[in-house]
């Protein structure tokens, strides 16, 4: 093992790191911007307390390597260079106002000087004070933009951004003139030059990957995807570091969101390797990886290659669905909407390889397609069961993956023997009883009850709502309790009846603003008269001369008749 070199720790005040003509950069192995409001309210609150009692206060240690890359600290350097803009915007608001005197006095153009040498650097521009990662740059560096962003980390940038000048402006404002406003940007700069320290350590840059783990347990805890990302890259080789980062690159582009990129790397390791948990996820990697270079080359690309598949688990409008039926998409869509994140585990696995050993495209698809067809009637009948929630599932879902993989679930069949066999199947019975009483959310809702009006209406149409339908609670979700037009439920009864299915229509033409909260004769007048023609179990409601609870029980197990038809077990 090699020998950790001694560092070398200076002490200074935070913004003189930014005076240098070297500029400070981000390593690629290193996380984005994260910090949130929690984050930039407590630095500004500690900042801002021990400025007004005249007092230090320590920052932490910011760790950075020979060639001033920066293993530790990126988030308060970078929150610290945006509080930096925000004074000199200030200043640049508020200095105008001072008299000739007040200017010699105070010196706003010396303190000017001060605040753009630390933004822009000594060297000519574009070589900056701060480099981070390449997609936050711009952001960083320019307070106009924002508008439109095209990272998560880079709207923290911008909310960062404007919660400091909404803190600071708050300040300035309480003060009585600019004299006072200026001579308190002063004292900010003052204070972050010489009292919010910093103990700087310079470390090689084996050290300071040895230490990277240990420091980055302080503050905003890394992310799974932070420390996969950043172990993965920092085992290649040097070679390989550029095709690395452009793999990563690609699979953040394709999953987009940071809670979807740590979702993936889950689902994918229990496709593919068994039950594990986030916490062992980045252990259960190292011993794979096991600190090879080319090993950590094929993780990445395995990565990419599952991540593709997994984008279009979450998107039924996804490219690669256009081979497959709508009945495929439909059952995609009705998992997403009924929220089976858990049961990715599976659905990758089948998209990946599934049935084991068969090459053809078409045969393939075909057999996916039944498997597919199967877990969405599943999965209503396992929401409305309560069968698909908790570990005895999770474990279901990947014993399930993980057949699919070996070979040993080659048929739908196959797949629905691991659900009986783990308890997570029911009769028709019990599902038809479960869902005479079911209540599911909005979204789950609307597809379920415009898949009861497709198959009234026979149409071969596809699952997704179309636009122009309108989600009405026929008992409104807010009565006015003061009007006599829904007295005849009580307040038990609409808390019990008020999100059921059976309370539920899909409207052509009409608005939920223009039914309002009226009762039942006023809703439907306002529906007749529109004269538009509308589905089958909106029709039929029509008919009813009053709405009760009976009329939601009837209309529910009706419904319930035809759910055991729709998705069979």
């Amino acid at each position: 093992m090699a020998t950790l070199q001694k560092p070398h720790p200076t002490a200074k005040g935070i913004a003189e790191l930014f005076d240098t003509s070297s500029p400070l950069t981000t390593p690629l192995i290193q996380r984005s911007y994260a910090w949130r409001e929690k984050e930039v309210a407590d630095y500004w609150r500690d900042l801002s307390d021990a400025r007004t009692r005249g007092r230090y206060h320590f920052l932490g240690l910011i760790v950075v390597d020979q060639s001033r890359r920066i293993h530790d600290g990126q988030q308060r350097l970078a929150t610290t260079y945006l509080f930096i803009q925000e004074i000199k915007s200030q200043l640049e608001r508020c200095s105008p106002g001072l008299t000739e005197e007040e200017a010699d006095d105070i010196g706003p153009d010396r303190l000017a000087a001060a605040l753009t040498s630390a933004l822009e650097g000594k060297k000519k521009k574009p070589s900056m004070p701060l480099m981070i990662g390449k997609g936050d740059q711009v952001v960083l560096i320019d307070p106009a933009t924002g508008i439109s962003v095209a990272t998560e980390s880079a709207g923290r940038l911008v909310a960062a951004r404007g919660s400091l000048r909404a803190k600071l402006v708050n300040e300035l404002d309480a003060l009585p003139d600019d004299s006072a406003r200026v001579r308190t940007l002063w004292s900010w700069w003052e204070f972050l030059t010489e009292k919010a320290c910093v103990v700087e350590l310079t470390v090689s840059a084996q050290t300071a990957n040895s230490i990277f783990e240990t420091l980055n347990k302080r503050g905003v805890q890394l992310s799974v995807s932070d420390v996969i990302k950043s172990y993965l890259l920092a085992t290649l080789d040097d070679s390989r570091q550029d095709e690395g980062v452009a793999i990563w690159v690609r699979i953040t582009s394709t999953l987009r969101k940071e809670t979807a990129l740590n979702e993936f790397l889950l689902h994918y390791w229990g496709s593919h390797h068994g039950q594990i948990t986030r916490a062992q996820l980045y252990e259960a990697l190292k011993d794979q990886v096991d600190d090879k270079s080319s090993r950590a080359l094929v993780q990445l690309k395995s990565y990419e290659k599952d991540s593709l598949l997994y984008a279009a688990l979450r998107n039924p409008d996804d490219s690669l669905w256009i081979p497959y039926r709508t009945e495929v998409v439909d059952a995609i869509r009705l998992i997403n909407a009924l929220q089976l994140t858990q049961l990715r585990y599976l659905l990758l696995a089948i998209l990946r390889e599934y049935p084991k050993g068969i090459t053809d495209a078409k045969k393939r698809r075909r057999s996916q397609a039944e498997a597919l067809r199967w877990l969405g009637a599943w999965a209503v009948r396992g929401v409305v069961t309560n069968r698909t929630g908790g570990k005895p599932a999770e474990t279901a879902y990947i014993s399930a993956a993980i057949a699919v993989r070996e070979g040993a679930a080659t048929r739908s069949e196959d797949i629905r023997a691991i659900f009986v066999d783990a308890g997570r199947t029911v009769s028709d019975s019990a599902f038809k009883d479960a869902f005479a009483k079911a209540s599911l959310n909005a979204t789950a809702t609307k597809l379920i009850v415009y898949a009861f009006e497709v198959k009234l209406t026979g149409e071969d149409t596809p699952l997704g709502p179309k636009p122009r339908l309108t989600r009405e609670h026929v008992l409104p979700q807010s009565p006015n309790w003061s009007t006599s037009n829904w007295k005849h439920f009580s307040r038990q009864e609409h808390a019990d009846y008020v999100e059921r299915l059976g309370n539920i229509l899909l409207l052509t033409g009409v608005t939920n603003r223009e039914l309002g909260n009226q009762g039942w004769t006023a809703k439907k007048n306002v529906i007749l008269r529109k004269g538009v023609l509308q589905l089958p179990l909106t029709e039929e409601a029509l008919t009813e001369p009053d709405w009760t609870t009976d009329v939601i029980d009837r209309r529910q197990q009706a419904m319930a008749e035809l759910a055991v038809e729709l998705w069979p077990s």
